[in-house]
């Protein structure tokens, strides 16, 4: 019977119409009462989410709804009135200020006041790392999902809370990049040493890139099958996306001398090349998929992606 099942994934791979043997198992997860997580996560980690699926799976990895289906009504019926008292709060405290705010800098401050953080005084507020992180991670959740203003918060914000309690230190995030562009590269470590000979691996932004998951780095057409992943509980994928973008641009980081140089190049990925980098990292974390740890909290790596409940 697997026979059989291998051949007719394999037969409608080649013609065309991959995906939908992951599409009806997804649909078997999602249908069960409640849903298993692992399972969810397993799918998520091992293939694309479906897109008319996506939301609704971030959501409850996310902790957003919860996972038996009978309650998520009445759940979002609180996250919603929560989200409305959030609102009014923050608007009454802005209410001398005449300019108007954009949605992510008030769902900011929203999120602070929820967790007790907002400052009294809101000055450098946005030059902060770590709210800086939140605004990209937020923008770029709503140009994603087309959802209410209130789903786009709580999305970003337990997704922004989870990368927090995640991200890997400085020194292991480098530590595993220069494992890794190692094994990929095929010339003998031309781009390695390179990096190493300007201080590369200590001076690009790799800590930022993890911080903020690519937001407002990769393209919003390419981001979200890296979302899926991170989402789902790996760290790992991060690590493969950062060698994924030094392999695909080194020979241009090869011509350049100077580390600043090197920054500026990479500040902003063109459109037309986010998805040959997604595909590529997608390579590479598949192939070194015995060392992520393949469920939440599986290995070293992603060990604190575990799925805590975020209220």
């Amino acid at each position: 019977m697997a026979d059989v099942r291998n051949f007719r994934s394999s037969y409608l791979e080649k013609v065309g119409i991959k995906g939908i043997e992951e599409k009806k198992s997804l649909e078997i997860i999602l249908k069960e009462q409640p849903i298993d997580l692992e399972k969810l996560s397993q799918f998520c980690l091992r293939f694309t989410i479906p897109s008319a699926y996506r939301n609704l799976v971030w959501k409850i990895l996310l902790g957003v709804l919860p996972t038996c289906t009978e309650a998520q009504e009445f759940v979002w019926q609180q996250r919603q009135a929560q989200f409305d008292d959030l609102t009014a709060v923050t608007t009454l405290l802005r209410r001398n200020e005449a300019q108007t705010e954009v949605q992510e800098v008030q769902h900011l401050r929203m999120m602070l006041l929820e967790q007790n953080l907002l400052p009294i005084n809101p000055d450098g507020m946005l030059e902060e790392k770590e709210n800086q992180h939140f605004l990209a991670m937020s923008r770029t959740m709503d140009g994603l999902c087309e959802e209410l203003p209130a789903e786009i918060f709580w999305m970003s914000r337990n997704f922004f809370l989870l990368q927090k309690t995640s991200a890997m230190t400085p020194s292991a995030a480098v530590d595993l990049v220069k494992a890794w562009l190692q094994r990929e590269e095929t010339d003998a470590g031309a781009l390695r040493t390179h990096l190493e000979s300007m201080k590369g691996f200590q001076l690009l932004p790799f800590q930022m890139w993890f911080n903020s998951c690519y937001a407002d780095i990769l393209p919003l057409s390419s981001i979200e099958r890296i979302w899926d992943k991170v989402i789902a509980g790996s760290q790992g994928i991060l690590v493969a996306v950062a060698v994924a973008v030094l392999l695909t641009f080194r020979r241009p980081v090869l011509s350049l001398c100077g580390i600043e140089d090197v920054k500026r190049y990479l500040q902003l990925i063109p459109e037309d090349t986010g998805d040959i980098i997604v595909g590529e990292a997608l390579k590479i974390y598949h192939k070194q998929s015995g060392l992520l740890g393949r469920s939440r909290g599986g290995s070293p790596i992603d060990k604190a992606s575990q799925n805590v409940p975020l209220r």
